[in-house]
C-alpha cells in the first residue's frame, strides 16, 4: 500500500485507493478516534472475507470506519450490527426494498437471491476496522455468485449509513444485543427450520444442519442430525462462528 498522510484522508471521500480498510487501519494506528471513517469512489485492491477479491466499481459504496468499543464481548456483534445499520439506511431511501432485502448471516445483505452488500471486520490493536461494500448502482460480475444492484445513489446512502451506524453502535454499548437479535430475526435470509450447509464439500469441517437462531456471541446455532439419530431423539447443537466458516448457504 502506498503511503498516505493521515491528516488528509480521515472523514473524506477519496477518488481511488487500494483498500479503504487498509487506510482505516493506518488511521487507527495513528490514534484517530472512534467513528473516524474513510471512503473511496474506487478501490484497486478491495477484498472480502477470507482474502477474496471485492470488485470495486465506481458508483458503489466503499467505506471503512474505526470502532473503539472497550467491552470486547461486544466485538463479535459488530459485523451483524453493521449489516443491520446498512439495511436500515437503505430502507430509509427505498422503503420498497423492505420485503426483499435480507440479512444473510454473518455479514451480507441479499436482494432476493443475489448478494447486494457485504461487511468485512478486522481488528487493529484496540480497534475494529469495519469495511462496508454495497452495490448501489452496479452489480459486478463475480464467479459462482449472483449479485444484485440496490438502485440507490452512493452519495445519498453514505451519510445515512454513517448516522445509522453511529446510532446502532451507541445502542449496542448502552442496551446490549437484544435489539440486534430482534432486527436480525425480522429480516433474516436464514429462517429457523431452514436446512443449511457450510464450508466446502471436500473440507472435513463442512456439514449440514437445521437453523435454530443466534447464540450469545452472534454465532449461528444449528442442530446437526447424526447417522445414529433416531425418531424422538435430539440432535447435537453446533455453533457456527463467522471466522470459522467460509460459506453458509441454504440447501434446497
Amino acid at each position: 500500500m502506498r503511503p498516505y498522510r493521515t491528516e488528509h484522508i480521515e472523514n473524506k471521500v477519496l477518488e481511488e485507493v487500494e483498500s479503504t480498510n487498509d487506510l482505516a487501519r493506518v488511521l487507527a494506528e495513528s490514534g484517530c478516534p472512534d467513528q473516524t471513517w474513510v471512503s473511496a469512489r474506487r478501490q484497486s485492491h478491495g477484498r472480502g472475507r477470507s482474502g477474496r477479491s471485492w470488485v470495486s466499481e465506481e458508483g458503489n459504496l466503499f467505506l471503512s470506519v474505526i470502532v473503539r468499543v472497550a467491552d470486547r464481548s461486544r466485538w463479535t456483534w459488530i459485523p451483524l450490527a453493521t449489516t443491520i445499520a446498512l439495511r436500515n439506511s437503505l430502507i430509509q431511501i427505498k422503503p420498497d426494498l423492505n420485503e426483499e432485502l435480507k440479512i444473510k448471516w454473518p455479514n451480507d445483505l441479499y436482494l432476493g437471491s443475489g448478494k447486494a452488500a457485504g461487511v468485512l471486520c478486522e481488528t487493529a490493536g484496540e480497534a475494529v476496522i469495519v469495511g462496508v461494500g454495497a452495490n448501489c448502482s452496479l452489480a459486478p460480475s463475480v464467479p459462482e455468485m449472483a449479485t444484485r444492484s440496490l438502485g440507490v445513489a452512493v452519495d445519498e446512502l453514505r451519510p445515512l449509513f454513517l448516522q445509522a451506524f453511529r446510532t446502532t453502535m451507541d445502542r449496542l454499548q448502552k442496551e446490549g444485543t437484544d435489539f440486534l437479535v430482534s432486527a436480525y430475526h425480522a429480516s433474516s435470509y436464514f429462517r429457523a427450520g431452514d436446512s443449511v450447509s457450510w464450508g466446502k464439500d471436500e473440507d472435513p469441517s463442512s456439514g449440514v444442519g437445521i437453523v435454530i437462531g443466534l447464540g450469545a456471541y452472534a454465532e449461528l446455532k444449528v442442530s446437526v442430525p447424526s447417522p445414529s439419530s433416531h425418531a424422538g431423539s435430539s440432535s447435537p447443537i453446533k455453533s457456527l462462528f463467522s471466522e470459522d466458516v467460509q460459506r453458509v448457504r441454504l440447501r434446497s
